[in-house]
């Protein structure tokens, strides 16, 4: 009971205050409204995630970092000014249309 409360008040805390302080760092910083970010996750058990550079990060360093930390799948996702959104889950290297995230605004790319 005590994991599922702190995971709330974790998670509450995210949704509330992440957004807005990376809204204010990317706009400062690139001027751009759209971060990419990697999720990696066991189904069902755990996830990560983690905002990267907007240049320099392509599908493969996403599924590197799923392979380093253990994870079985990824998604490749944005964070946007009112949101987030992210593509299908995938495991392989190369990024099908349906693994991009919808409108793919943070211009993730196969390399």
């Amino acid at each position: 009971m005590k994991k599922i409360l702190l995971a709330f008040i974790i998670g509450i805390s995210i949704f509330l205050i992440a957004p807005k302080a990376l809204l204010a760092q990317i706009t400062v910083n690139t001027g751009n409204t759209s971060q990419k970010i990697c999720s990696v996750f066991v189904p069902d058990n755990w996830r990560d995630t983690v905002t990267v550079p907007v240049t320099g990060w392509y599908t493969t360093q996403c599924d590197s970092f799923r392979r380093e930390v253990g994870a079985a799948q990824f998604q490749l996702g944005c964070f946007q000014q009112f949101g987030f959104s992210f593509g299908r889950p995938m495991t392989g290297v190369r990024a099908l249309p349906e693994n991009f995230p919808p409108n793919n605004s943070c211009n993730w790319q196969n390399d």
